[in-house]
């Protein structure tokens, strides 16, 4: 399912989402507009380094400031199995996958879950992410990380 869209100029729309590649994986995916039309769904293959060797990827949120420069954000599972937020970048059509480092006082092992919902980007270089993460004592807390 596609669970978010942004449209840098008229006419041109990135919408990213996911879809299940087995009842327990899913794996991101992106669709363009271009003048009204879309393209079909494609996998972006990219996944974080620390990425589990069966990688599970989503994305939630997508915020483009230029027709080929996009940041997207959501989860991925890591290594030791956990979801854990996550960021993409698209440069030209290319994606870049990284997981976002948890906080200070962050949970970890089991109860290390986090995940970035939504993005909001007004350069390439200028965007802010909300989502949230598990804090040491297992309280589900808010987040907020931005690249200024």
């Amino acid at each position: 399912a596609i669970s978010s869209v942004s449209c840098p100029a008229t006419g041109s729309c990135i919408g990213v989402g996911e879809y299940a590649t087995s009842g327990t994986q899913s794996r991101a995916m992106s669709v363009t507009e271009s003048m009204g039309r879309f393209s079909a769904a494609t996998e972006i293959t990219a996944v974080p380094r620390d990425a589990s060797a069966r990688p599970s990827t989503y994305l939630l949120g997508v915020s483009c400031s230029s027709a080929n420069s996009c940041v997207a954000v959501g989860g991925g599972r890591n290594k030791a199995g956990h979801s854990v937020a996550m960021y993409m970048t698209r440069w030209h059509g290319h994606w870049r996958a990284a997981f976002l480092p948890p906080p200070p006082r962050a949970a970890t092992g089991d109860h290390g879950l986090s995940a970035l919902y939504s993005v909001w980007c007004t350069h390439r270089d200028d965007c802010t992410a909300v989502g949230y993460y598990n804090d040491h004592t297992g309280t589900r807390r808010a987040e907020a990380v931005s690249t200024r």
